[in-house]
């Protein structure tokens, strides 16, 4: 299975890894929020584009997460859909290199028992970030 392949199947799949996902990506959330806004209006990308005076490729690159959409881009989108952007900013956790194991029920319904043979024989040889372990405390 190719990777593109088990993303899109655990995004359309697992809610949690889906938000988690676009949490992480700026760019796809962007992409993603109006898509879904834009779906939820019952708006097509080639109407949308319209409205924004543009064609529809700048909707789909925007949607698809292959660009970072301006402040006035977005506010333009949300005009066209009848919205008002809103912007916000938020305290976040505290980012750490923790490495996480990978939940089975995120990878087995989408791996065959032999790639997840290979995934969990990969596991131990993860790199430790324990600052306490690191070669010159050990």
């Amino acid at each position: 299975m190719k990777f593109k392949d088990l993303k899109k199947r655990l995004i359309d799949s697992s809610p949690d890894f889906r938000r988690e996902y676009f949490r992480r990506n700026l760019s796809l959330e962007l992409g993603h929020l109006i898509a879904e806004n834009r779906v939820r209006k019952g708006v097509t990308q080639e109407d949308l584009a319209s409205r924004l005076g543009t064609q529809q490729p700048s909707v789909a690159r925007a949607e698809r997460g292959k660009v970072i959409p301006s402040v006035t881009f977005l506010n333009r989108v949300a005009e066209k859909l009848g919205m008002t952007l809103v912007i916000e900013f938020r305290e976040t956790e505290t980012h750490t290199n923790e490495v996480r194991e990978v939940p089975n029920e995120f990878v087995s319904p989408v791996l065959s028992p032999i790639q997840m043979s290979s995934l969990n024989s990969l596991r131990p040889n993860l790199i430790d970030v324990d600052p306490s372990r690191s070669p010159e405390n050990i």
